[in-house]
This record gives structure tokens, C-alpha cells and sequence, in this order.
């Protein structure tokens, strides 16, 4: 097989979560032998529920992937589900090429994140402010803040403490922002694309349109997968699902061989 053809059966493995043999793979002439060879094994594997999301997640991983290949450090990188964020995505790059890969994939991207624990010590730098300077004011007075005589030195001295810590707090975003690098349950490229999915599911569900098949006795699961297969093949192969039937051959009529 060529190197479209062998992309192509890989693309289609990683959508179906099937394996398809070297041998099985170089019997397939045509769209109707590969699907028929899709459908075959799904119905040998336990994991056939819910293959619209399957596909729309597999739509959403092949524009990430595409869009991460035209990054210079990502070329010649094989990229697939499992590969590791960092590997393509450097957390100390995230923020730079974030923008840039959103606009070349389509797709609205998941905040960057600073890590929970940055939060948390802010909370706990803001707080710890107040009760410290909620103290000495009260070590000053040597009595409860309740019982000082002028009600309005307390009342400005908080306003203070306040106006203080709100400071403490934007002065701290500020400077953490170059550590908002987190894209949360990200570890890999292809939870990326689910995080992806998750953003943009009309649009991608738009994307994904059904092409008629000759039988009309087919199953919904069976059209999800003519529909899925026809996208995948017209998406990796430059062609217009539309004109894609049963009979077209990949070598004959599609130039994959």
C-alpha cells in the first residue's frame, strides 16, 4: 500500500477503535469493501455504543492533529491519540501558539488554566492579610476591634485591609499569568479532542452529514458508519463526500493506492 492508503486505514482504525491487518487491508478495492470490513469488526468488538460521539471525536482529533502538524516543531511527528500534550504542545510555548492553532483548526480551544493550587494560595495569601493585619490592629488597641472607642478608625482601617488585599489579589493574577499553561483532564492529544468536542459539538455535528446509501434497510448504526467513513475518506483524500458510492475504488477512481 501507498502512504495515502496506509494513513488513510490508520485514520480509520483510530476513528473506530479497530484493528484492520496488512493482509485484510490490501484485499479492500473499494468505499464498500472498507466499510463492509468496518462493520465486520465492530460487530466482533464489545465497544459499538454510541458511534456518532466516536466520530465527532475522531472529526475533532484529525483538525487538532492537522493544525498541530503545521507547527514547525510538530513536523514529520506522527501524532496520534495517545500522544503526550507536552510532546506537542511545551507548556512553556502553550500560550503563544494557543491563539494560532485555534484560528488554523476552526475550533474554539478550552481555556488555559492556571493549576488549582495557584488559586488556592492566593485565597490563602489574601486571607492570611486580613488576620494578620486585623491583629496587630488589635494588639495596637490592646482590646477587640468591638470595643474601640472610635467605631471610624476601625471602619477605615478595614476598608484598608480591604483595598489591600484586592491589590495583593490582581497583583497576583498578573503575575501568574505566565503560568496558566493547565488545560484541565488534558494529558494526551486525544483527551484535547474530547475537551475540543465538548466546546464545539453543533458546529462538528454540522459538519457530519449523512450520504445516501443504496440499501434503505439499513441500521442506525450501520449509517453512522457509511456516514463517518465517507467524511474520513473525503477529508484525508481531498475529495467531496457526495460523489463518494459503494463502488468508487480507491486505486481507480480516488488515485490511493
Amino acid at each position: 500500500m501507498g502512504l495515502d492508503a496506509v494513513e488513510l486505514v490508520i485514520r480509520v482504525e483510530d476513528s473506530f477503535d479497530i484493528k484492520i491487518p496488512d493482509d485484510e487491508a490490501s484485499a479492500i478495492v473499494s468505499i464498500g469493501d472498507l466499510y463492509r470490513c468496518i462493520l465486520h469488526k465492530l460487530g466482533q468488538s464489545p465497544k459499538t455504543g454510541n458511534l456518532k460521539k466516536r466520530c465527532m471525536t475522531a472529526r475533532a482529533f484529525y483538525r487538532l492533529r492537522k493544525g498541530l502538524s503545521r507547527l514547525k516543531h510538530c513536523e514529520g511527528l506522527r501524532i496520534r491519540p495517545d500522544t503526550p500534550l507536552e510532546q506537542v504542545l511545551p507548556a512553556k510555548d502553550r500560550q503563544d501558539i494557543w491563539p494560532g492553532l485555534e484560528k488554523s483548526i476552526g475550533l474554539k480551544l478550552p481555556r488555559l488554566k492556571r493549576p488549582p493550587i495557584i488559586p488556592a494560595l492566593m485565597l490563602l495569601l489574601c486571607i492570611a492579610w486580613m488576620v494578620l493585619g486585623t491583629s496587630i490592629f488589635y494588639i495596637k488597641q490592646n482590646k477587640w476591634p468591638s470595643y474601640i472607642g472610635s467605631a471610624s478608625t476601625f471602619e477605615v482601617f478595614m476598608t484598608g485591609l480591604l483595598v489591600t488585599a484586592l491589590l495583593i489579589l490582581v497583583a497576583s493574577l498578573v503575575l501568574t499569568r505566565p503560568l496558566a499553561v493547565w488545560i484541565p483532564g488534558c494529558a494526551n492529544t486525544g483527551d484535547l479532542a474530547k475537551a475540543i468536542l465538548q466546546d464545539n459539538y453543533e458546529k462538528i455535528a454540522q459538519e457530519i452529514f449523512p450520504v445516501k446509501f443504496d440499501s434503505k434497510e439499513m441500521s442506525l448504526k450501520e449509517k453512522e458508519v457509511w456516514m463517518a467513513l465517507i467524511e474520513i475518506v473525503a477529508d484525508q483524500l481531498g475529495v467531496y463526500a457526495a460523489e463518494l458510492k459503494p463502488e468508487t475504488e480507491f486505486v481507480k477512481d480516488l488515485n490511493c493506492g
